[in-house]
């Protein structure tokens, strides 16, 4: 570090020292403050959560079956004309039960009506 000449430097020096303690207090400070409300927010979920308990096993069914229409995710295969896009977008939509569009097969469609 620096070498310190006279008595000013070392006072300069420990009141830099003390200076940067005090902003570190004050930064755990917060953080402890924000933790402690994390906390406290996790607890009341868990909560709710708990209480929650009034959704049937049928109502669970009718929202697994009006999700399951609405795709969550978009994937897009992009590449060169022959480089297996439409073999995987295949195997995907039969693995994950999703639905297949190909742009050339509808611009193919559309040029033949």
């Amino acid at each position: 570090g620096k070498s310190i000449d006279s008595l000013e430097d070392l006072v300069g020096c420990m009141q830099k020292t003390i200076d940067d303690n005090n902003a570190l207090q004050e930064q755990l400070r917060q953080t402890s403050e924000t933790a402690q409300a994390l906390q406290a927010e996790l607890a009341k979920l868990k909560q709710d959560m708990a209480k929650d308990k009034s959704v049937t096993t049928s109502g669970r069914q009718r929202q697994a079956a009006s999700t399951s229409k609405t795709p969550k995710n978009i994937i897009t295969l992009i590449g060169p004309p022959g480089s297996g896009k439409g073999t995987v977008s295949e195997r995907l939509k039969e693995a994950l039960s999703v639905p297949q569009l190909s742009t050339g097969d509808l611009l193919r469609a559309a040029v033949a009506a």
